[in-house]
């Protein structure tokens, strides 16, 4: 088949070049460890590509001091690159430091605003702060991420968490039966879908998609309890 592919002898072009290039730096940095990321991607070597295979081996490696000098060191380089925010964030979470990552990632954000990941890293990072006066934006970040992306799970569960924060146990239910629905416990999302129709009043776009997920539940227990009795 690729014989015959008019596409066979076409060549690839920069920009997809470029990409994959940064994706083999990635994989590498964050999957090989320190000593094999270095002997490839020594110090001496400044390019775009070294600089990302060693941030993420230093993160992996603890080594955050590292970790950000390379980082700091790309966005200093690229600094409309979304994704070197991002890196830069993550590492200052992993750290524990919450409120330091929230800026990296709010400007990764503005720079990539159709990029679910990077809105649920913001929402996230809100939810995680101890300051519940965030937790509205971070509501309405999520909500966006879900309609985008109705399959993401670790949306739904963050939306239950600041939805709780918030007091609105009705909708942490909702946000919560989301969440088990997509994975498939069927069971779970019931029980929360029914807790979160009882929350709310009739009629109500919350009570009525609570309804929809009740069905769905009871559907996908059915089809589970006909597969295991074959």
């Amino acid at each position: 088949r690729l014989s015959r592919s008019p596409a066979r002898n076409a060549p690839d072009t920069p920009e997809n070049l470029e990409r994959f290039k940064r994706m083999q730096a990635k994989l590498i940095g964050y999957l090989d460890g320190l000593p094999a990321t270095l002997r490839k991607y020594p110090q001496s070597d400044t390019s775009l590509y070294a600089r990302y295979a060693r941030a993420f081996a230093y993160f992996r490696g603890l080594d955050f001091q590292n970790a950000i000098k390379e980082v700091d060191g790309l966005i200093a380089l690229y600094p409309k690159d979304a994704y070197f925010h991002e890196l830069k964030s993550d590492i200052l979470l992993n750290q524990g430091k919450v409120a330091e990552s929230l800026p990296s990632m709010q400007e990764a954000q503005r720079l990539a605003p159709n990029e679910p990941l990077l809105a649920l890293g913001l929402g996230q990072r809100m939810v995680a702060l101890e300051d519940n006066s965030r937790l509205g934006e971070a509501i309405d970040i999520l909500k966006k991420v879900t309609v985008r992306e109705p399959d993401n799970g670790a949306a739904w569960q963050q939306l239950a968490v600041a939805y709780g924060r918030t007091g609105d146990i009705g909708m942490a239910s909702l946000a919560s039966a989301e969440r088990f629905l997509v994975s498939g416990s069927y069971r779970d999302a019931l029980g929360q879908a029914e807790r979160a129709s009882r929350m709310m009043k009739e009629g109500t776009p919350g009570w009525l998609r609570a309804q929809d997920i009740v069905a769905a539940a009871k559907d996908g227990q059915r089809e589970d309890r006909r597969r295991g009795g074959r």
